[in-house]
């Protein structure tokens, strides 16, 4: 086996979860198949592993087989229960499991009987480390569930199984503005699975659109919290040019609410989707929406240059946000107002917008909404030329583990350009590439941008122009698609890379180095940066 085999085959073993004949049929199709093949087909694993095999086994049974074997021991109750179970991707406490069998009918016996009973049979397994036990199938056995549900033509379980889902999410969505993140967090991130799964149901060739369009609607917090920045663009990405122009104009605000990427600040993109989403929040008469949408449609017209543009907004959205609980959206946006105040050189006005956001944070016990203030805070510091104060709250929070995973790619970026300030390289460099690291696992496009500019002047420093003006090009062709806006850390990068290149090579060497680095990808980008 090479070593590109490697991750292919640590894929299969993980997705056929360790089950020795579902290993060994897969080992036989290692001789018409590459690992990377069956890797890639690995999701439909019994017709993979089972069509056409010629495999003799000690007792000539196929995977197949072996969980008909299984499955055909069963009661018809259990068969019932055992096949709708496979709508829980990422499994489900029994609340929810004696939910689902009250939506899509009632079973003969009681569900917990029933569960304990498929327990006992190991066909399900019960994870009883979490504050209540979650039941969950192994992704074999889910899948062969799954398969026996289609043929029973029960696929509707799964359509009745995301409108409870989407109730659930509803319930969760108005409880997020007041509830500490860790609690939120612990009760939203099991379900994640199930509403990947979901989704893909309801948007699927048989299932319920308008289910799928109210079950995304209401899953926003879900994506940012847990910072799927990727999986939050795509789908709500598709959903709006699913919306028909009679819409819901709740339903309608919430999916253009969710449009709004998390770059925030500077983030042009931002513009049409937080106006949009404002616009059809009044239309509803939902005033927190509407205002959380104007504070966001602020952040998104918020740069160094653009505060009177921004401004507006933010104060209208804060007049609005006060009538309600203080709560999240609130102290984000007395945050973004904060940072208004310090691009207009106002820091007397911009520290006690954030001390409230910060008090606001606290008393709800949101850490990623406190991680957020230490961030723009740091931010304010070394505007202020007090870089080491600003490397050490931003190094307190690393250290905290408190933020997320979004906030850890900003903060390791905005660490790499105070260290640079200070001519700190190796040190700017480990923060440069572990953020690099984070930002492409998250997909977070601006900070990703922002280290590779501080690569940039790495480059330049070390004696690397030809490799900074490069890794400048990309940089320049990124904030041209106005995705984001530099702020004060990154012009002073900017700057003295910018100076350092111009110092050292000819104009039209420059040009074209630059131009040759507008056109890499983020990839080739981020490789050419860890190099620096």
């Amino acid at each position: 086996m090479s070593q590109a085999d490697v991750a292919p085959v640590v894929h299969i073993c993980q997705r056929l979860d360790g089950i020795p004949l579902a290993l060994e049929l897969a080992a036989a199709r290692m001789k018409m198949m590459t690992a990377r093949q069956i890797a890639a087909r690995i999701g439909d694993r019994f017709a993979l592993l089972t069509r056409g095999a010629r495999v003799h086994l000690p007792r000539q049974q196929t995977l197949t087989a072996l969980y008909d074997w299984s499955y055909n021991l069963l009661e018809p109750h259990e068969q019932a229960m055992f096949r709708r179970l496979s709508v829980f991707a990422g499994g489900a406490t029994l609340e929810r499991i004696c939910e689902l069998c009250e939506c899509c009918g009632a079973l003969k016996a009681d569900p917990l009987d029933i569960v304990s009973s498929l327990v006992d049979k190991s066909l399900i397994v019960a994870d009883a480390g979490a504050d209540e036990p979650r039941y969950r199938m192994v992704e074999t056995t889910r899948d062969y569930a799954w398969r026996k549900l289609a043929e029973a033509d029960e696929t509707h379980v799964a359509i009745d199984f995301a409108r409870r889902l989407a109730r659930v999410l509803e319930r969760e969505h108005a409880r997020w503005p007041q509830t500490a993140s860790s609690d939120w967090f612990a009760r939203i991130a099991p379900d994640i699975d199930n509403l990947r799964f979901a989704l893909d149901i309801a948007f699927g060739a048989a299932g319920d659109e308008a289910v799928g369009l109210d079950l995304l609607s209401w899953s926003v917090r879900v994506w940012d919290e847990l910072s799927l920045l990727e999986e939050r663009r795509r789908w709500f990405s598709l959903a709006v040019t699913k919306l028909r122009e009679d819409a819901d104009p709740a339903l309608a605000a919430r999916l253009w609410f969710g449009s709004i990427s998390l770059i925030a600040h500077g983030d042009k993109s931002n513009v049409a989707p937080a106006r949009k989403a404002a616009e059809l929040f009044a239309r509803a008469g939902d005033r927190a929406g509407e205002g959380e949408s104007l504070a966001r449609l602020g952040a998104a017209l918020l740069t160094p240059i653009g505060v009177e543009a921004a401004e507006p907004h933010l104060h209208q959205a804060e007049s609005i946000l006060r009538n309600f609980p203080e709560g999240k959206p609130l102290a984000s946006c007395l945050r973004s107002m904060g940072l208004a105040r310090s691009f207009a050189q106002d820091v007397f006005g911009a520290l006690p917008l954030i001390e409230q956001s910060m008090t606001i944070m606290r008393r709800i016990g949101d850490a990623h909404g406190i991680a957020s203030a230490h961030i723009t805070l740091a931010e304010i510091r070394y505007a202020l030329g007090d870089i080491d104060d600003s490397i050490r709250i931003v190094r307190e929070l690393l250290e905290s583990g408190r933020q997320s995973r979004r906030q850890t790619t900003v903060a390791l970026g905005n660490l790499a350009g105070y260290l640079l300030a200070q001519d700190r390289i190796d040190e700017a460099r480990l923060a440069m590439i572990e953020g690099l690291r984070a930002a492409r696992a998250v997909g977070h496009s601006a900070s990703i941008a922002r280290l590779v500019e501080h690569a940039a002047l790495m480059s330049a420093l070390t004696g690397e122009p030809r490799r900074a003006a490069r890794l400048l090009g990309y940089g320049r062709a990124f904030y041209a698609r106005g995705a984001a806006s530099r702020e004060h850390t990154e012009d002073v990068t900017l700057a003295r890379a910018s100076a350092l290149v111009v110092a050292a090579l000819r104009a039209d060497e420059i040009a074209m180095l630059m131009s040759e680095g507008e056109t890499l990808g983020e990839a080739e980008a981020c490789e050419i940066a860890r190099g620096a």
